[in-house]
Protein backbone atom coordinates (compact mmCIF):
# COMPACT_ATOMS: atom_id res chain seq x y z
CA UNK A 1 0.00 0.00 0.00
CA UNK A 2 1.41 3.26 -0.72
CA UNK A 3 1.04 5.61 2.44
CA UNK A 4 1.49 8.75 1.10
CA UNK A 5 -1.28 8.41 -1.54
CA UNK A 6 -3.44 7.39 1.70
CA UNK A 7 -2.46 10.13 3.53
CA UNK A 8 -3.01 12.17 1.12
CA UNK A 9 -6.64 10.90 -0.22
CA UNK A 10 -7.53 10.91 3.28
CA UNK A 11 -6.24 14.34 4.12
CA UNK A 12 -8.58 15.50 0.87
CA UNK A 13 -11.77 13.36 1.86
CA UNK A 14 -11.55 14.64 5.15
CA UNK A 15 -10.93 18.60 3.92
CA UNK A 16 -14.12 18.00 1.73
CA UNK A 17 -16.34 16.67 3.87
CA UNK A 18 -15.20 19.73 6.51
CA UNK A 19 -15.37 22.07 4.00
CA UNK A 20 -18.92 20.46 3.59
CA UNK A 21 -19.99 20.66 6.62
CA UNK A 22 -18.94 24.69 6.40
CA UNK A 23 -20.50 24.91 3.75
CA UNK A 24 -24.05 24.40 4.79
CA UNK A 25 -23.70 25.83 8.19
CA UNK A 26 -22.36 29.35 6.49
CA UNK A 27 -25.89 28.85 3.11
CA UNK A 28 -27.99 28.36 5.74
CA UNK A 29 -27.42 31.45 7.95
CA UNK A 30 -26.99 34.07 4.96
CA UNK A 31 -30.12 32.70 3.04
CA UNK A 32 -33.37 34.52 4.67
CA UNK A 33 -35.37 31.04 5.58
CA UNK A 34 -33.81 27.71 7.82
CA UNK A 35 -33.49 25.10 5.22
CA UNK A 36 -33.01 22.15 7.62
CA UNK A 37 -35.48 23.10 9.96
CA UNK A 38 -38.23 23.21 6.69
CA UNK A 39 -36.74 19.71 5.75
CA UNK A 40 -37.68 18.30 9.30
CA UNK A 41 -40.88 19.16 8.52
CA UNK A 42 -40.92 17.57 4.86
CA UNK A 43 -41.09 20.65 2.78
CA UNK A 44 -39.57 19.45 -0.68
CA UNK A 45 -38.87 23.05 -2.19
CA UNK A 46 -36.34 24.05 0.89
CA UNK A 47 -34.56 20.30 0.27
CA UNK A 48 -34.58 20.77 -3.49
CA UNK A 49 -33.08 24.55 -2.19
CA UNK A 50 -29.95 23.26 -0.24
CA UNK A 51 -29.47 20.10 -2.27
CA UNK A 52 -28.76 21.90 -4.99
CA UNK A 53 -26.49 24.33 -3.40
CA UNK A 54 -24.57 21.56 -1.69
CA UNK A 55 -24.16 19.36 -5.29
CA UNK A 56 -23.08 22.64 -6.90
CA UNK A 57 -20.44 23.58 -4.20
CA UNK A 58 -19.21 19.45 -3.75
CA UNK A 59 -19.05 19.43 -8.05
CA UNK A 60 -16.53 22.00 -7.75
CA UNK A 61 -14.61 20.30 -4.58
CA UNK A 62 -14.44 17.16 -6.51
CA UNK A 63 -12.90 18.80 -9.58
CA UNK A 64 -11.26 20.38 -7.51
CA UNK A 65 -9.28 17.96 -6.13
CA UNK A 66 -8.40 16.30 -9.32
CA UNK A 67 -6.98 19.49 -10.78
CA UNK A 68 -5.27 21.83 -7.86
CA UNK A 69 -1.71 21.98 -7.13
CA UNK A 70 -1.82 21.16 -3.68
CA UNK A 71 -3.91 21.54 -0.38
CA UNK A 72 -3.83 25.47 -0.58
CA UNK A 73 -5.51 25.84 -3.73
CA UNK A 74 -7.96 23.30 -3.35
CA UNK A 75 -8.88 25.56 -0.33
CA UNK A 76 -8.59 28.36 -2.10
CA UNK A 77 -10.93 26.76 -4.79
CA UNK A 78 -13.48 25.98 -2.10
CA UNK A 79 -14.21 29.46 -0.98
CA UNK A 80 -14.96 30.34 -4.64
CA UNK A 81 -17.30 27.13 -5.15
CA UNK A 82 -19.10 28.86 -2.33
CA UNK A 83 -19.10 32.27 -3.44
CA UNK A 84 -20.58 30.82 -6.82
CA UNK A 85 -23.74 28.92 -4.79
CA UNK A 86 -24.38 32.53 -3.29
CA UNK A 87 -24.29 34.27 -5.86
CA UNK A 88 -26.06 31.72 -7.25
CA UNK A 89 -29.12 31.93 -4.54
CA UNK A 90 -29.00 34.96 -5.03
CA UNK A 91 -29.33 35.07 -8.98
CA UNK A 92 -32.94 33.42 -8.23
CA UNK A 93 -33.80 35.38 -5.39
CA UNK A 94 -34.00 38.31 -7.50
CA UNK A 95 -36.42 36.67 -10.03
CA UNK A 96 -38.68 35.06 -7.56
CA UNK A 97 -39.49 38.19 -5.49
CA UNK A 98 -40.52 36.96 -1.71
CA UNK A 99 -38.00 33.90 -2.16
CA UNK A 100 -38.26 33.34 1.31
CA UNK A 101 -42.27 33.01 1.28
CA UNK A 102 -42.11 30.83 -1.89
CA UNK A 103 -39.68 27.81 0.18
CA UNK A 104 -41.65 28.04 2.61
CA UNK A 105 -44.85 27.78 2.00
CA UNK A 106 -43.28 24.54 -0.25
CA UNK A 107 -43.28 26.39 -3.44
CA UNK A 108 -41.69 23.69 -5.83
CA UNK A 109 -40.96 25.59 -8.67
CA UNK A 110 -38.77 28.04 -6.41
CA UNK A 111 -37.22 25.07 -5.19
CA UNK A 112 -36.13 23.15 -8.37
CA UNK A 113 -35.33 26.80 -9.79
CA UNK A 114 -32.72 27.55 -6.87
CA UNK A 115 -31.44 23.42 -7.56
CA UNK A 116 -31.27 23.88 -11.18
CA UNK A 117 -29.33 27.03 -10.73
CA UNK A 118 -27.16 25.75 -8.09
CA UNK A 119 -26.09 22.55 -10.26
CA UNK A 120 -25.44 24.31 -13.28
CA UNK A 121 -23.17 27.31 -12.10
CA UNK A 122 -21.41 24.27 -10.22
CA UNK A 123 -20.44 22.15 -13.14
CA UNK A 124 -19.81 25.62 -15.17
CA UNK A 125 -17.29 26.19 -11.83
CA UNK A 126 -15.91 22.84 -12.06
CA UNK A 127 -15.02 22.26 -15.80
CA UNK A 128 -13.78 25.45 -15.60
CA UNK A 129 -11.14 24.24 -13.26
CA UNK A 130 -8.99 21.91 -16.03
Amino acid sequence: MNVPFLLSYLGYVGSGLALMVAFMFVYERLTPYRELALMREGNVAASLSFGGALLGFTLTLASSAMHAHGWREFLAWSVVAGIVQLAAFAMVAAGFKQIRQHIENDNVAAGAALFFMSVSLGVLNASALV
